[in-house]
């Protein structure tokens, strides 16, 4: 039974470490600014991502915008992806790409005073 029970462990933190070592975290609970974006350096493999802002539970009202991109030989936008609250993005995955990630908070029209802790992870 402790044997079982042991293998269990080993088998389900494996797991939760192989997932947790595919996101490369570019911010990691970041005060940030409205319309202030937090970028990603460019990175050998993207797939997607996943960005939330948090603030207690204002945070369902910030709109959360996610996008992959080239920014050279010209911009292309490969992945966007934006709602409230977490936001996921997945596509084919790219290399050479980079990604960034801002909030806006729509029911002000206009920025507003203050900043939301960000986390931004691109996905390999």
């Amino acid at each position: 039974m402790i044997v079982a029970l042991f293998a269990a462990f080993v088998i389900l933190t494996t797991a939760s470490l192989a997932q947790a070592a595919t996101y490369f975290y570019y911010a990691n609970d970041t005060p940030t600014a409205e319309l202030q974006h937090r970028y990603s350096s460019v990175r050998p493999s993207i797939s997607g991502g996943m960005a939330s802002s948090m603030l207690g539970g204002d945070a369902g009202s910030a709109y959360n915008v996610i996008e992959t991109y080239y920014s050279y030989p010209g911009y292309q936008t490969v992945g966007y992806a934006s709602s409230g609250g977490t936001v996921y993005l997945s596509h084919a995955q790219v290399v050479d790409a980079s990604q960034k990630f801002h909030w806006d908070w729509p029911i002000a029209g206009g920025t507003i005073p203050g900043e939301l802790d960000l986390t931004c992870a691109s996905r390999n």
